[in-house]
């Protein structure tokens, strides 16, 4: 595995990480089920990255099938069943956390 070019070269580390309270209201929201948090956006990572927190209710909600030109996307869900479009067929994936 080979890392990029470095994008610091400070000698000591670089103030760079963001707290965020998981009590804060969302930075969007979606009729009354949908609820986003920009945690990183594109302005925030130097167009490196985002990060967004959609809290959904049991109702189906989200964006509608679309695509990205510039960027990549990745999913992950703490519970629930989300249905995402690989390009060629809708995958299903069904979460259900134990605690």
């Amino acid at each position: 595995m080979s890392y990029p070019e470095p994008r610091y070269h400070g000698a000591n580390g670089e103030v760079s990480a963001r707290f965020e309270a998981l009590d804060r209201d969302p930075d969007l929201l979606i009729g009354d089920r949908v609820r986003i948090h920009y945690l990183a956006t594109g302005d925030s990572t130097g167009g490196q990255f985002g990060l967004y927190r959609w809290d959904m209710g049991a109702q189906p909600g989200g964006a509608e099938p679309h695509f990205h030109r510039s960027i990549s996307e990745s999913f992950f869900s703490l519970s629930g069943t989300v249905h995402v479009y690989d390009g060629n067929d809708w995958q299903v994936q069904r979460v259900i956390l134990h605690g």
